[in-house]
């Protein structure tokens, strides 16, 4: 090997090194880039019209992933008939043509839809929330697959409650296994990072 190879050789590992230093790595001691901790979602009433969803949203839900690999989600959803409504993330945060822009369940790993605890389900399959008579649903969820960092990341999706409950994936046919047969987009709203306190 010539010296001016050998040169040339040592000039590129430095580089490389270089490079490694300058390049943030997720969670280390020198990075630039800070994990999700919080993150918060407005939603609001599905419409065709992106305009008359800007008015007032109907409920309000906070994410908070404080411990790597589990998630709480925290908020009230107002205006809903009494009973059960089905509760996804989905995978567009685009709350156009009734919430539709938001397409399916965010589902990263291609499994079929599944209740929360199922050892199958979507990444974005939460089961429910329950309305009381007010038309009120407290969300009080903690969930071990969702995330806000990762390939299993909610931000910048939507989060949908639907016009039905969603029946876990157990009602026997093809859409139970895609939906829950949960009927239409009641409500959707994007998830946004919100600054630690």
């Amino acid at each position: 090997m010539s010296f001016s190879s050998l040169r040339c050789n040592f000039f590129l590992a430095f580089c490389f090194f270089l490079l490694q230093l300058a390049s943030p790595v997720e969670n280390g001691p020198n990075s630039t880039i800070k994990r999700v901790v919080l993150a918060r979602v407005f939603i609001f009433r599905a419409s065709e019209s992106p305009d008359s969803m800007a008015s007032q949203p109907i409920g309000v839900v906070d994410i908070a992933e404080t411990v790597p690999g589990t998630v709480t989600l925290n908020g009230t959803i107002n205006g809903l008939s009494a009973g059960d409504h089905g509760f996804h993330f989905h995978q567009f945060g685009d709350l156009s043509k009734a919430c539709m822009g938001a397409g399916a369940h965010f589902n990263p790993h291609g499994k079929r839809h599944g209740a929360p605890n199922a050892a199958e389900r979507h990444v974005g399959d939460l089961g429910n929330v329950v309305a009381n008579a007010d038309g009120v649903a407290v969300v009080d969820i903690r969930d071990h697959l969702v995330a806000l960092n990762g390939v299993n990341s909610v931000v910048g999706r939507a989060l949908v409650v639907h016009d039905k409950g969603d029946d876990l994936g157990l009602g026997g046919n093809e859409e139970s296994a895609k939906t829950g047969n949960a009927g239409k987009r009641f409500g959707c709203g994007v998830v946004g990072i919100l600054k630690e306190q």
